[in-house]
């Protein structure tokens, strides 16, 4: 079984998520109440899932993930895993009992508290959320994800002040951190400063290091702050980084409309057309910019 795992350890690095699934289907099938088997098919399910998140994908790996977690009921890990799994499939209250069952078993771990309380945030309950991240960073001051978490439940809760004061923690603790940074634009975004998260992200998008969700969100912190040009050359770059397409060039004809650049905005609408866009978005952005135009007398 060990050699077989390890077998399936080396394709999962490999990168061949397929085959490593298939190698763990065998092994779970074979011996269904092993808990090595068991783990092994969650963990292969999971790399797969990460690499092709499909709904059906999530929802059988955590159905992996909760079968390894029953079969080894005293590991707060699997059980953690399995709460991160059954969020993935969408189930907030599986996922939220899980990281309970997790934190009961180890306590002091405020990893587990972190992972609870972000379940909290996301079935908009903020109060609880608040006081477990509370509770973790007494356990760990210098963490920069739970003053984070903290940061994004109190902005919930509608304490935006607090909110951005444990914002600006946790980019201090962890000033290059990419996901604290755009975490923290998203934040500032919500509390209403668009401008000022927008600039969080303008660096990493101006030297071409930005994913498509940093874009994405620097262009509609600039669209929200009313710097339609810049949100425009966002977008247009995000078009030039997915192939050219539709929805990126239809945001970039949307942006240059709005920033007065009528010209260069039928020009990105027509590219968006022959990019083969959803047809009903499509006209609602043209309908958009052909109202915008000055009328012909």
């Amino acid at each position: 079984m060990r050699d077989n795992i390890a077998a399936m350890d080396r394709l999962i690095d490999a990168k061949q998520f397929e085959n490593a699934t298939l190698v763990a289907r065998a092994l779970a099938s074979q011996a269904p109440q092993d808990p090595l088997a068991s783990e092994a098919l969650a963990r292969a399910l999971l790399s797969q899932c990460n690499a092709n998140p499909t709904v059906e994908l999530k929802k059988e790996t955590a159905l992996a993930y909760a079968k390894a977690a029953a079969q080894r009921p005293t590991s707060p890990g699997l059980q953690s895993a399995a709460g991160m799994a059954a969020y993935g499939a969408g189930n907030i209250e599986e996922a939220i009992r899980m990281h309970q069952k997790a934190r009961q078993l180890e306590p002091g771990n405020p990893q587990h508290l972190y992972m609870e309380a972000m379940m909290w945030n996301a079935s908009a309950k903020p109060i609880t959320a608040i006081e477990l991240l509370q509770m973790a960073l007494k356990l760990q001051p210098d963490s920069a994800e739970i003053e984070m978490g903290l940061a994004e439940a109190l902005a919930q809760h509608g304490e935006a002040q607090p909110s951005i004061q444990h914002m600006q923690r946790a980019r201090g603790l962890a000033d290059h951190d990419s996901t604290i940074r755009f975490r923290s634009a998203a934040l500032l975004r919500s509390v209403g400063q668009p401008s000022e998260a927008a600039e969080m992200l303008l660096g990493a998008v101006s030297i071409g290091s930005a994913d498509r969700a940093t874009c994405e969100l620097c262009a509609n912190c600039l669209t929200d702050a009313g710097r339609h040009a810049q949100s425009a050359e966002v977008w247009e770059q995000l078009a030039a980084m997915t192939l050219m397409q539709p929805l990126p060039l239809l945001e970039a004809a949307r942006s240059w409309s709005r920033a007065g650049q009528d010209e260069t905005a039928l020009i990105f609408l027509e590219k968006a057309r022959q990019a083969n866009p959803p047809l009903a978005y499509f006209e609602l952005v043209r309908e958009e910019i052909l109202a915008r135009r000055p009328r012909q007398p």
